[in-house]
Order: structure tokens, then C-alpha cells, then sequence
């Protein structure tokens, strides 16, 4: 760089003078040969005043900051997009939404975002009618909850003939990747806990309560737990209860566990006959039982669905 040659605002230099590239902010004449320039880092951007001289400026490589508008505007608007939807869960309510492949109907919006999300945690039984899209609900809070950095492991437990349609639907409308565990997949790995190493699991009802896949389960965190035809789970009475309520529900020392130390527990409940006035059989979600009735509170005829917070004496571990 030629020593007779002002620097001019606006260039960017580079040289074994400056740790990082610089911008020159302001520049003026300190003496016969020399300048004082203001620079900002461009990395650090940090603002400095340094003294060059001419010597200085020979060893410096400038380059102008001319501005062009000759780019590829397709290009710029997929960056602009980009940046939109790495930002966008800060302002859009919907985010979750608006990045799935789903087209949900009011009430699926309305049990979601209205009822499901608005508490610190998520401890609901949500009961609709048979096709009315409970998987729709369950997958848009998965994605919510993940999004928001609340959950990370999720373990899904339903029907064994309904176990790869959770997995279709959760791949095909939210692009979350679930592995299905067969006992057959258990039996083959000695030594490894798939359990642990799955973040995202669908397995089946039956399979989770046998006595030689209960202790590997046992051994897993889980920070979302969705249940799918809940009331499979039922027990008559409080002397009569099934394996699966003993075992998946919470009863006794084999329940699953969800959350840890620093950890959410956040469980769902599906149960798909909410047109039974009656109370169902007692369901367990914590360390005391309660009917139906009590869990989801009074059916109304008008409502397509209905949910509401578990009550206090439903919420233990």
C-alpha cells in the first residue's frame, strides 16, 4: 500500500499489525507521514485508535467495502427465510405448527395451545372420540416441547397394532424419528440397554410390562411419557388391579420413570370413549388413584373434547 495514499473510511485492512481483520471508522493526520485511524475488529468488534505510519501502511492489505446489488435474490431470500425459522419460536406462538405437515382442525389447536402448554407442566388425561386426532395433539405437543428446549427423551406406549402408525405419523407430519422396540430387538442386544440409548421410543403395552424388559425400563429417564388408550390400564377397584396398571401406571416399585433431578416429568394420557358418562375404572397416575370422572371433570354434551389439569391427589411420581 502506497505511503502517499490515505486510508478511507469504510476499508478493511488486514496485516501483521492487527490480530483480525479491522474497518476503518475514522481516519486523520497525525504529522508528516503518518495517521491516526479508528478501527473496529470484525470479529471481536472491538474499537480502537492505533497511530500508522507509512511503513505501517505498506505492510497493511486494504480493501474496499463497495456495495452491490447485482447477487442472486433467490439466494438472499432462502437466507432471509433461514433466519426467519431459526428465530421464529421467540415470536410465533404456532411455531411448532407452522413447521409440520399437518392441517389440524379448532378443537386439536384449542386443546393444545390453550390448555396443554399453558402449564408449567404437562399432566393431562385427553380424552376424544375414536379418528378424532389425538395423535394430531400428542405430536404437535412433542414438537412444541422440543422446540422450547423442554424435553429431550420421549417414550410413546400404546396398542401393539398401533405401534408403527405412531411411528408413520410422527415421521410423515412432524419429522421426529421414533424407533419402534419389538421384544425381538431387546432379546438380540446383550450387554445394552436400549433403553437408555433411544431418545425417542414407541413400544407396546404388553411388552412394557414384562418381567424381562420392566428392569432395563426401569433404568430410563423419560421427560414426556404419552399413553395411548389409556384405559387399557384400568383396574376395577383398588384390590383389583391388571398387570398393566401395576406396571406401567405407576404401581408399585416396576413404574416407569419420568424426569430426574434436573429433569421435567410430563405425561399424556389418550383415552378415546369420552361419551361414557359414567366414571371409567381408576386410573394411577401418581401414588393415589382417582376415577375418570374425577381426572377429566364433568362431560359436556356440546363439547367435541375435553380436558383439564389432573388433580392434586393424581400428580405423584
Amino acid at each position: 500500500m502506497s505511503g502517499d495514499a490515505p486510508l478511507r473510511v469504510g476499508q478493511t485492512l488486514t496485516g501483521p499489525i492487527f490480530p483480525e481483520p479491522v474497518r476503518v471508522e475514522t481516519v486523520r493526520p497525525a504529522g508528516p507521514g503518518a495517521w491516526e485511524a479508528g478501527v473496529v475488529g470484525l470479529r471481536s468488534e472491538r474499537f480502537r485508535r492505533v497511530a500508522l505510519t507509512a511503513a505501517d501502511l505498506e505492510s497493511l492489505t486494504a480493501a474496499d467495502d463497495a456495495r452491490a446489488y447485482d447477487g442472486d435474490g433467490r439466494r438472499l431470500r432462502l437466507g432471509l427465510q433461514a433466519h426467519v425459522l431459526g428465530i421464529a419460536y421467540e415470536f410465533d406462538p404456532y411455531f411448532g405448527l407452522s413447521i409440520s405437515r399437518v392441517d389440524p382442525l379448532p378443537h386439536q389447536l384449542e386443546a393444545v395451545y390453550e390448555h396443554l402448554l399453558k402449564l408449567p407442566r404437562v399432566r393431562f388425561l385427553l380424552a376424544d372420540d375414536a379418528g378424532a386426532g389425538k395423535t394430531i395433539m400428542a405430536g404437535l405437543l412433542v414438537r412444541e416441547l422440543k422446540l422450547r428446549g423442554l424435553i429431550e427423551r420421549t417414550l410413546v406406549v400404546c396398542p401393539a397394532n398401533l405401534a408403527f402408525q405412531w411411528q408413520r405419523e410422527l415421521s410423515e407430519k412432524f419429522g421426529e424419528t421414533f424407533l419402534v422396540f419389538k421384544g425381538s430387538d431387546l432379546r438380540g442386544q446383550f450387554g445394552v440397554n436400549q433403553w437408555m440409548e433411544q431418545p425417542q421410543v414407541v413400544t407396546s403395552l404388553d411388552l412394557a410390562k414384562r418381567d424381562d424388559v420392566l428392569p432395563g425400563l426401569r433404568q430410563a429417564h423419560w421427560d414426556l411419557v404419552i399413553v395411548d388408550e389409556a384405559h387399557r390400564m384400568s383396574a376395577r377397584d383398588k384390590t383389583h388391579k391388571s398387570q398393566r396398571w401395576r406396571r406401567i401406571s405407576g404401581g408399585g416399585s416396576g413404574r416407569l420413570r419420568t424426569g430426574g433431578a434436573t429433569a421435567r416429568r410430563e405425561k399424556l394420557l389418550l383415552h378415546a370413549s369420552p361419551g361414557k358418562r359414567r366414571a371409567c375404572a381408576p386410573v394411577r397416575v401418581g401414588r393415589r388413584s382417582a376415577s375418570c370422572e374425577t381426572c377429566i371433570g364433568r362431560f359436556m354434551p356440546t363439547a367435541r373434547w375435553w380436558s383439564t389439569p389432573m388433580p392434586t391427589q393424581c400428580r405423584g411420581g
